[in-house]
């Protein structure tokens, strides 16, 4: 074992509490439903790309960011080059967990 690794823990625990005390103002309100949507676009690589979203009266903060790059890469892996669109909801629970729900991504047409 490492230096490093012997403080890795401790290190983990100083970021989450640093990000929550920048951030905690900005975090998802546990068990309230947000609803909205959230356009991907699959690039020739197979990467997934947020091209846009919205969340009625959700703010923007790094627990959102994180767990919606989570969810559009799981959703949209093996699918073919296209943007897809998702309509449903978002909703964080107090034991750090996430769920989007309601719908499932769709392909649209490129106009």
């Amino acid at each position: 074992m490492s230096l490093a690794d012997a403080f890795a823990p401790v290190e983990a625990l100083n970021r989450a509490i640093v990000s929550r005390n920048t951030f905690g103002h900005l975090a998802p309100e546990p068990q309230k439903k947000y609803y909205g949507w959230v356009i991907v676009a699959i690039g020739i690589g197979g990467n997934s790309i947020i091209f846009d979203y919205e969340f009625n009266g959700l703010p923007v903060s790094p627990w959102f960011a994180e767990d919606l790059d989570e969810f559009s890469f799981d959703e949209t892996a093996n699918k073919e080059i296209g943007l897809y669109k998702f309509d449903g909801w978002y909703m964080k629970f107090k034991n750090g967990n996430f769920h989007f729900g309601g719908g499932k991504f769709t392909k649209g047409e490129i106009k």
